[in-house]
């Protein structure tokens, strides 16, 4: 047997003296995976509630639903509401939304991403509208009537100084022609309106109440 010929010592390869802590790594990023799978659930809910409830809801000028609603939204920042119901006042309000301390820059990425646990953020608004009171009959024609009756006044008041003014105007001695001219420059109100507002009354009412009515 030749004695040149001697078993020779297998050399390792580099790097296989590390593949222990690689193996290490792997596991531990596999164990840590399902965390950030689960992560990240921020749930913003803008809650909104009428009294009483069924109301239409309109978000930022588009209809999100009726009460009580619970509209997800993704930015914060201020909305506009208007909350509708039949025979009732509309109500317009303008909600600011604001983040909380733990969704604040640094800590919204810890919050959002290191947490594994489903974080509920909640804006709630309570509405409550107001009925359409009904008018009552009686008390509409007393209005008619007070207007009426403040009318009549008004028409009494300007015959009167108009026939005051006449009066003034007669001793002074001037012109017929005169007078007639000062009478024609001056407005057609201080004249004419207690004849108007009179046939005004005597067709039916003031001209608001002859609007009202049509």
């Amino acid at each position: 047997m030749n004695e040149n010929l001697r078993p020779v010592a297998r050399e390792s390869r580099p790097g296989r003296a590390s593949r222990p802590h690689l193996r290490r790594a792997a596991l531990t990023l596999l164990s840590v995976l399902p965390c950030f799978a689960g992560a990240g659930c921020v749930e913003r809910v803008l809650s909104i509630r009428s009294q009483p409830s069924g109301a239409e809801v309109w978000i930022n000028g588009e209809k999100a639903g009726e009460t009580p609603l619970e509209h997800p939204f993704t930015f914060y920042g201020t909305v506009g509401i208007v909350v509708r119901y039949p025979n009732h006042h509309s109500a317009h309000v303008t909600k600011e939304l604001e983040a909380p301390w733990y969704l604040r820059f640094p800590l919204d990425f810890v919050t959002e991403v290191l947490i594994p646990i489903p974080i509920r953020d909640a804006h709630e608004v309570d509405i409550e509208l107001e009925a359409i009171e009904p008018i009552d009959s009686s008390v509409a024609l007393e209005r008619a009537e007070t207007r009426r009756a403040e009318a009549r006044a008004r028409a009494q008041e300007l015959r009167e100084a108009r026939d005051a003014r006449r009066a003034e105007s007669e001793p002074s001695g001037e012109a017929p022609q005169a007078t007639e001219d000062v009478s024609d420059e001056e407005p057609s109100e201080s004249a004419d309106a207690p004849e108007a507002l009179e046939r005004g009354l005597d067709e039916g009412g003031t001209p608001g109440e002859q609007d009202s009515r049509s």
